[in-house]
């Protein structure tokens, strides 16, 4: 019988781009790339395997099979002696890279011939090796610039051959996803497009560098930056330094011994950038700036969702093929929680005039993507639900330990009683500026609690009320707001004292609703304390085909507060309607049940 390859694997990357395609060798070849399948003997081959222990031929097609830019091998291992070869194509110059040309064989530009079997750590050493230099260069080419990386393996029939291709297989999927995949992955299902974006604009040019005006924009539609505000950092790809910044400044100086005379504002390789305060001098400002690294949702409050601050860059480069974008963008608010990509360099920024008469734009700009994850944000929650009805007199509370499971037996000084008389000294000792919180202590030890109590029952209308009590002394929540998921905020009809904005991320369900506090009037969650909470009402219209008080309800799906899920109470704790539980076997309806058993033995 004759023997057949067994197993072939194509592997084919484009870059983004309508001109990637016809820069391989035209749009038409694509459909004659297939694997496992041979060209034709029409096109110039021989037919494949005529016979055991003959030669055999095998050409990768590019550049339409031109005679000298394909790279082929002219000789094949007997049978009995399989082998597996790397098949390497010479790219087209438009993009890509080119391979060397061999000389061996008949100079048509064939690669070598197959290594001998005790060689075969030396082929899978050579397979690693190009697969490494090949995705290097793909990522180190513009997104215009086509390429294609092609793999081919050619196994005999041999046992184990299989394992081996999906062993092979696995690796390169592991470089694509670790090469290919950004590190900014991170997915909120009800803000699914939700994002910090860094923009980065050179407006002019300078002898030894650029100025610059970096733009933070919140994208994120519940989740904003509060006090004491964002830190922004990252490494500069050589040595470049900055002269000055107006409307912030880095934390430290760094080295600046290397200059003399003016000294520049900071000579660090990894700066660390925060806004200036409120009150600054108006010549140390610049639009949006100066807000002490505040920053709010996008839903809430649009005008102050953005942030900025100018920079003077030096020894750096001065044209646009010379300038180093920076990279390893890190972004706190104020602590850990967002991830930020690589920098990508974009279309320019457009500016329109106050009168919008004339457009001008930056000379260069780039953006950085940061997104949030509550996992990186903190170990542990930091809020939960508590729920009680107007038809049950049990309150459900916190699950015990929501948020952590130290006391002051366990951990002294983790928590303050409410009632110690040492309260204000130790609010205002040691760690007062510090970012851990110290609550009170509580069986759930949350800085924050949303109580949900399903309040009145009208004919057509049903009414709950919403508190939220901040458990922490050292931490006043500005413009704080809670999300909701409830299958009746489709129906709501009023809510009290609260601002509200449907939240619809995946079109007409609408079951999601932001809420948050009035301007001046309760958009400030003081501290721990007979302040520390806000409240309102929220007035539901019934649905005849959905409503009811059973099974829990009317009570919320999911709540979270500042863009944190809170941790609900399980399903089975809910409060239920008096008649829902199992009806009691009194004297009265034993007699009735005896009948209804003898009655049913009758027609059995």
């Amino acid at each position: 019988m004759v023997g057949v390859l067994a197993d072939v694997v194509q592997v084919i990357m484009f870059a983004a781009g309508a001109d990637a395609l016809l820069g391989v060798a035209g749009a038409g070849e694509l459909s004659k790339r297939r694997v496992g399948v041979y060209v034709p003997e029409k096109d110039g081959l021989e037919l494949v395997h005529p016979g055991v222990g003959k030669k055999k031929s095998w050409i990768i097609e590019g550049n339409n099979g031109a005679n000298g830019e394909d790279v082929c091998c002219d000789r094949w291992p007997e049978r009995g002696n399989p082998q597996r070869v790397l098949k390497q194509e010479r790219l087209p110059r438009v993009g890509g890279w080119l391979l060397p040309r061999s000389t061996a064989g008949d100079g048509r530009g064939c690669r070598e011939s197959l290594p001998e079997r005790g060689a075969a750590q030396r082929v899978w050493k050579r397979e690693v090796d190009f697969a490494s230099r090949g995705f290097h260069e793909l990522r180190g080419r513009a997104a215009s610039t086509a390429m294609e990386f092609k793999i081919s393996f050619l196994w005999f029939k041999k046992k184990g051959s299989i394992s081996n291709l999906a062993h092979f297989v696995g690796f390169h999927v592991f470089l694509l996803l670790c090469f290919g995949l950004k590190s900014t992955e991170a997915f909120d299902p009800l803000d699914p497009n939700g994002n910090i974006t860094i923009k980065w604009d050179i407006m002019q040019w300078t002898p030894d560098g650029y100025v610059a005006v970096v733009t933070m924009n919140n994208f994120q539609k519940y989740r904003h930056i509060q006090a004491p505000g964002w830190t922004l950092g990252w490494a500069w790809s050589k040595k470049e330094v900055i002269w000055s910044m107006v409307g912030s400044q880095t934390t430290e100086q760094g080295d600046c011994s290397r200059f003399k005379g003016n000294v520049p504002h900071c000579c660090k390789k990894d700066p660390t950038v925060v806004d200036l305060l409120p009150g600054t001098p108006y010549n140390m400002q610049i639009a949006n700036c100066c807000k002490g690294g505040v920053i709010s949702s996008w839903v809430q409050d649009p005008p102050n969702a953005i942030s900025s601050f100018q920079l003077s860059v030096g020894a750096a480069g001065t044209t646009n093929k010379t300038v180093h974008v920076p990279k390893n963008f890190t972004l706190k608010a104020p602590g850990p929680g967002y991830t930020c990509g690589a920098a990508q360099i974009v279309k320019s920024s457009q500016f329109v005039s106050p009168d919008g008469r004339r457009t001008t734009q930056a000379l260069m700009t780039w953006n950085i993507t940061c997104t949030y994850s509550q996992l990186l944000s903190q170990r542990t929650p930091s809020c939960c639900v508590s729920l009680s009805s107007f038809y049950n007199d049990t309150i459900v509370d916190c699950p015990t330990c929501s948020c952590g499971c130290q006391n002051n037996i366990t951990q002294p000084g983790s928590c303050v009683e409410g009632d110690s008389p040492y309260l204000a000294s130790v609010v205002n000792g040691p760690g007062k500026n510090s970012l851990v919180p110290l609550v009170q202590c509580t069986s759930h030890m949350c800085p924050v609690r949303i109580h949900w109590h399903v309040k009145l029952n009208y004919k057509e209308y049903w009414r709950a009320k919403i508190t939220i009590t901040n458990f922490n002394y050292r931490m006043n929540y500005t413009q704080w707001n809670i999300v909701a998921q409830h299958p009746n905020f489709d129906n709501i009809t009023q809510i009290f004292s609260f601002n509200y904005q449907s939240l619809t991320p995946y079109g007409g369900i609408n079951d999601t609703a932001m809420l948050w506090g009035m301007k001046f009037y309760n958009d400030l969650l003081m501290e721990a304390g007979p302040a520390g909470n806000v409240q309102s009402e929220l007035l539901f219209r019934k649905d005849d085909s959905t409503f009811t008080f059973q099974k829990g309800w009317a009570f919320p799906r999911r709540i979270y507060f500042n863009g944190d899920n809170c941790v609900m109470p399980p399903p089975d704790a809910y409060p239920w309607l008096p008649n829902a539980g199992p009806l009691p076997l009194t004297p009265a309806l034993l007699p009735l049940l005896v009948f209804w058993a003898i009655f049913a033995c009758f027609f059995v």
